[in-house]
């Protein structure tokens, strides 16, 4: 969790608590070289704590940030990577 906590603040400039502690699983496969990999993350629902200016972790190849409601998710969800789009889906239809 506060793994968690800290890459947010590190890539988006946002300090957020966790909301619930019991994260969605996700498995992707990549390669790197000759080595494929199984990587496992947790997602979390989070809440932001204070004002926070939203400032992108260019070493991470962030370029850009900004808030979306829901209906802002739905217009432009065919932008998002499928798994982030599934996630936040998820999100969104259980709250």
């Amino acid at each position: 969790i506060d793994a968690a906590q800290r890459e947010v603040l590190e890539e988006t400039g946002i300090n957020v608590k966790i909301t619930n502690e019991n994260p969605y699983i996700t498995y992707h496969c990549y390669v790197m070289g000759d080595i494929h990999y199984i990587k496992e993350t947790h997602w979390f629902d989070m809440q932001e704590v204070g004002k926070n200016s939203l400032t992108p972790q260019t070493e991470e190849d962030i370029t850009a940030l900004q808030w979306m409601s829901k209906d802002d998710f739905i217009a432009n969800q065919s932008l998002c990577y499928p798994l982030i789009a599934a996630i936040l889906s998820r999100h969104f239809n259980e709250n």
